[in-house]
Parts: structure tokens; sequence; C-alpha cells
């Protein structure tokens, strides 16, 4: 039903080599397995597909089967709303100007073998006079960082903590599907209790 309603309002991106679009966000056993959508460790706030040059506008999660235990809650952080007035003019334009390479993880490298992208992690849409950001602090190639960048992400980090420890936390409803606009907000989920929570995503843009 997912991909249904993904083919009635936009088109769906692909997350892998192999060209899956739906993806599986359950703990798995398979020691192959190295995404931490299929692990069961906490999981900071971040937006999903960072790593792309053109990172996926939506996302959607349909909830097959809760954690029956009370793990795997989400939060929601808006960028407009909750990050951006944390920030000081000199870190907004800071972000908005220093590109950063961002690794993207084994699982989701494509079939051209491209390993990493340089971008910024802010950008603002004219358009819609909306802030915009992508990040996930833990693929973020910190080597080649000047002092002052790292100082940046630094505070970024800190400004995001304030953020998930104010966000509330809730739950999907089972057979219910969430959309998430991927690059106005960020999402987190906690640590996952019951192994057989399961939930399948798909990443899309509007028509």
């Amino acid at each position: 039903i997912m991909q249904e309603i993904v083919r009635r309002i936009g088109v769906a991106c692909t997350h892998d080599k192999h060209g899956r679009v739906v993806w599986d966000v359950k703990v798995s056993a398979s020691v192959s397995s190295c995404a931490r959508s299929h692990g069961d460790k906490e999981f900071e706030l971040h937006t999903d597909a960072s790593f792309e040059s053109i990172v996926p506008r939506y996302f959607g999660l349909h909830c097959i089967k809760q954690d029956e235990f009370g793990g795997g809650l989400n939060q929601l952080v808006s960028v407009d709303h909750d990050i951006i007035p944390r920030l000081t003019v000199e870190q907004i334009d800071g972000l908005l100007e220093t590109a950063v390479r961002i690794k993207i993880p084994p699982e989701f490298i494509k079939a051209d073998g491209v390993a990493y992208t340089v971008r910024s992690l802010l950008s603002f849409d004219v358009d819609s006079q909306q802030y915009m950001m992508r990040y996930r602090q833990d693929i973020i190639d910190r080597t080649d960082l000047s002092g002052k960048q790292a100082t940046l992400l630094r505070d970024l980090g800190f400004v995001l903590t304030e953020c998930q420890n104010r966000a509330p936390l809730f739950q999907i409803p089972e057979k219910s599907i969430l959309f998430v606009d991927n690059c106005c907000f960020l999402h987190s989920r906690t640590m996952v209790k019951d192994p057989t929570r399961h939930l399948r995503r798909i990443r899309f843009h509007a028509k």
C-alpha cells in the first residue's frame, strides 16, 4: 500500500545497487548486515540518505509490527522551528558555506561505486523560504576539517542533542504509515527492545 501511495504522489528512490525501493527496518541477526536500521542501538537525530548528491525529499515508514516492550520510539525535530533558532547567525552562515565530505555507508553504495559526496549540511530554499538540512554525524569525514569547521560541527552537535532531549517520543501505530519531509525534519529512534519490531521504509521525491 505504501508503494501505491508513493506512485500516485511521487517518484521512489532506490536504496542500493540492487535497486531496492522498499527497505526493511528491523533487527537482523546476519553478520553481513551493517546497516544501522538493522541494529537495535539508539539512532540519534539524522536525515535519511544524507550522503546522496540529491537527498530524497520525503520518506515513508510503514509500521508492520510495533516494539511490544516500549523501545524503538521515534522523535521529529524541525529544522526551521527547533534547530535554526538555537544557532547564531555566524553558525548558520558557516553551515551554509562549509562543504563537508560525507561517506556513503557500504550497504548503500550504488552500481557506480561512488563512496562519498561533498555537500554543505545546510541550505536555504528560496521558493519555500525554508532552511533544509542533511545530517548524519557518524558518516561525516572529519579528517581534513579545519579547526573552525570542527568547532562548527561540534556546536551543531550540541544544538541537536538539546533538541533531541526536548522532543517528544512517539510510536507509529501498527498498520499506519508516517510520511516525513526529510529535508525539513530530522528524526531519531530510541533503542529497540523487541527484536520482532518491523517497519518498511520508502524514500521519494514529489512529482
